[in-house]
């Protein structure tokens, strides 16, 4: 089992790595286009302000000036084309080459200006059209403008998580007073990844946030006790012998959807998860009536839940946060147990 999640481990971050690498590649040549935009934007600028000067002067009337205007303007958004095309060129080949990413979605971060918006007494319409003002943010087809306003801004997070769970009976948080678990030393982990769509353009006040993670969950058992299978259901009964520990540890595999809030660095995320159970395991130190000590473990013996799903909040200042998990979900089939956790994440 060990090997297996060795194996499930280094695959995750495989995956994670080499997603982190793709997603650069496209922030790069997107970066690349920007600078395109942005050089010829200058340009055109400084073209234009010569041509203010000389009319200002006498030297041009304003009829003349305004048709070197327009040359000038539809002279660099032919650059703006040529270049662009090159570096769109390098992103579908790029695309093709890595499948788990579809072409709409990354190109519509990359779709470029027909023409120029000069300034407020000229504005310089497209080639294709010469009486509709260009708008370089706008994409052109229909399905790129889809992709482009479903999701304008993506991100990727390594997610640590840490904190202390313990079980609810009937849901009941008043049970915690008198539970059978010890809180201070029933810990939870998870590893995981993250993506983020921002549903603003150019704006990350709300984000719809998506991914996978393992979580090692583990319930210190109190008052000497130790959980029994008897048929369909788990209970707890009395260890026999003096119990040093007995703990519980649950492997899951996670899917959390949230959506999160962001105000300056401070964020507010509301969702809810998924997961699916890989194992169980109990494990008991005692010490026997001739003094001898023991150690006992049972492996998936204990009617766990297979499917559950949840609830979950975070709220945090930039990579810190602070979040609790509420899965309605018994513990295990046919009994009243049910998960609480409030932990810390840090996202990387």
């Amino acid at each position: 089992m060990m090997r297996k999640i060795s194996f499930i481990i280094f695959l995750f971050i495989g995956i994670i790595t080499n997603a982190q690498t793709f997603t650069q590649k496209i922030d790069k040549i997107s970066e690349e286009i920007e600078q395109v935009k942005l050089e010829e934007k200058q340009a055109l600028k400084e073209k234009i302000k010569q041509i203010n000067a000389q009319i200002s002067a006498g030297d041009l009337s304003e009829k003349a000036g305004t048709k070197l205007k327009v040359d000038a303007a539809n002279e660099h958004a032919r650059n703006i084309e040529k270049r662009v095309e090159i570096l769109e060129a390098e992103l579908k080949k790029l695309v093709q080459e890595k499948a788990s990413f579809s072409e709409e979605e990354t190109t519509s971060k990359s779709k470029e200006k027909k023409g120029v918006n000069i300034d407020a007494d000229i504005q310089i319409s497209s080639k294709k059209n010469k009486n509709e003002d260009f708008d370089e943010d706008k994409p052109t087809s229909k399905k790129t403008r889809k992709s482009y306003y479903s999701y304008y801004y993506k991100d990727d997070f390594l997610i640590i998580g840490f904190g202390l769970q313990n079980a609810l009976v009937d849901g009941n948080i008043n049970s915690l007073e008198n539970s059978d678990f010890r809180i201070w030393q029933s810990p939870f982990i998870e590893i995981g990844y993250l993506r983020a769509h921002s549903l603003f353009k150019d704006k990350r006040f709300l984000e719809l946030r998506y991914g996978v993670s393992l979580t090692w969950n583990t319930l210190r058992i109190d008052n000497n006790q130790y959980f029994v299978k008897e048929g369909n259901k788990t209970v707890l009964m009395n260890f026999p012998h003096d119990v040093k520990y007995a703990k519980l540890n649950i492997l899951r595999f996670e899917v959390p959807v949230l959506f999160n809030f962001n105000f300056g660095n401070i964020n507010l995320g509301l969702g809810s998860y998924g997961s699916v159970h890989i194992r169980t395991k109990q494990c008991i130190k005692y010490v026997a009536e001739d003094g001898s000590t023991h150690k006992d473990k049972v492996k998936n013996e204990f009617n766990t839940t297979n499917f559950s799903y949840g609830f979950m909040t975070t709220f945090g200042i930039d990579e810190w946060n602070i979040y609790a998990k509420y899965s309605p979900t018994p513990i295990f089939k046919n009994s009243n147990l049910s998960s609480l956790a409030v932990g810390l994440r840090l996202e990387l």
